[in-house]
């Protein structure tokens, strides 16, 4: 499976391949072969039949219509997203009596749903079918729960025994992109090679096969001169390595390289910097304390840590541009000579809205400041 094959959109939905349709009930009915997926890089929310088709310049998915769209119990969302990055953690199966919802086309209020049963499964990396591939069944009851007390529309008084069933499958490389997950599927069988010549694209130019990521669901950046940087960001620790040239295994995912030059940042807030470029195309973050992170020079090995040093300063500068998301650093460590330079973060990547936020690209491509 290629990087080209995942089932994201251009703005950065989620899809899978499934099912939408309302059992016993010939009023309603919605069938796709698509399903939309939204939530967050961690929960799996609403789930919306959508047709749909890859654009031939692009290789992302664009979809013209949309069917009904379901909710589901609060809390349930995050359970599936668990199971939709970590494979590792399927089977699930919830059987809960609890209020969720269903918004059919045409507008109106939600008509309520309860009653639900969900089974997640993943199937294995070796599987004839679907390898690598989470799939996520479930039902609900077509009525609206007890302690539901929003304003609902009223399902048609025949539908009292109706279900809504939904089937959806999310394949490794759209898993990969959206919740970084991994799968041994995706890694190639020959030895990486570099492209013949760096894919540069812009806001209005997005290539799906150039997203720069992993097999393991990283995310890296480029560098003015074509080299890739792995970024990585966890409780609020922002952490880059030294640049390496670009290699692409025969998947089209990035072979990244475990760099012994390492910056670990603590305090980097990327959602007030996200925040913050929504006014302007600009912010700056400056950090300064006896340790705001460490500098790696060496790699960890069985003796204990690498040579590093305590970083005392770090001036971060964002720039919102039309090939992506820019940053210019300089770290100064306690021991060691500083450390600057600059990458960019492409807008493949920003709009997966993982831990980079989503950012206004319509406005970029307005010319808006």
């Amino acid at each position: 499976m290629q990087v080209s094959d995942a089932m994201i959109g251009r703005e950065g939905q989620v899809y899978g391949r499934g099912r939408l349709s309302f059992l016993g009930m010939d009023q309603v009915t919605a069938e796709a072969t698509t399903i939309k997926v939204a939530g967050n890089e961690s929960s799996a929310q609403f789930f919306t039949a959508a047709p749909s088709d890859r654009d031939q310049r692009s290789g992302y998915l664009t979809s013209d219509r949309q069917g009904a769209t379901v909710r589901l119990p609060v809390g349930v969302g995050s359970l599936i997203g668990r199971v939709v990055k970590y494979a590792g953690s399927a089977p699930l199966a919830v059987a809960v009596d609890a209020p969720g919802g269903v918004r059919l086309p045409g507008g109106g209020f939600e008509h309520g749903a309860s009653d639900w049963r969900i089974a997640v499964t993943a199937v294995a990396d070796d599987a004839a079918v679907d390898p690598g591939a989470v799939r996520i069944d479930l039902s609900a009851a077509l009525r609206p729960h007890p302690a539901d007390s929003g304003p609902r529309s009223e399902w048609p008084s025949d539908v009292a025994d109706s279900r809504l069933s939904l089937e959806c499958t999310l394949d490794p490389a759209t898993r990969a992109l959206a919740y970084g997950s991994m799968s041994t599927t995706l890694y190639g069988d020959a030895p990486g090679e570099a492209p013949q010549r760096t894919t540069r694209t812009t806001a209005a130019s997005m290539r799906l096969a150039a997203t720069p990521v992993g097999a393991d669901g990283g995310l890296f950046a480029r560098t003015d001169d074509g080299r890739l940087v792995s970024v990585i960001y966890f409780l609020s620790t922002f952490t880059f390595c030294a640049p390496f040239r670009e290699t692409r295994s025969s998947t089209g995912f990035v072979e990244g390289r475990e760099d012994p030059v390492r910056v670990s940042l603590r305090g980097v807030d990327l959602e007030r910097v996200r925040d913050l470029l929504t006014m302007s195309r600009h912010a700056v973050v400056e950090l300064v304390s006896d340790d705001v992170g460490s500098v790696q020079y060496t790699r960890d090995n069985s003796d204990g840590p690498g040579d590093r040093d305590v970083a005392v300063q770090a001036r971060l500068a964002f720039d919102l541009r039309d090939d992506g998301l820019r940053l210019e650093y300089l770290v100064r460590p306690r021991e060691n000579a500083s450390l600057s330079g600059a990458f960019t973060l492409p807008w493949e990547i920003l709009i997966l809205g993982r831990w980079t936020g989503r950012y206004g690209r319509s406005r970029v491509l307005a010319g808006g400041a």
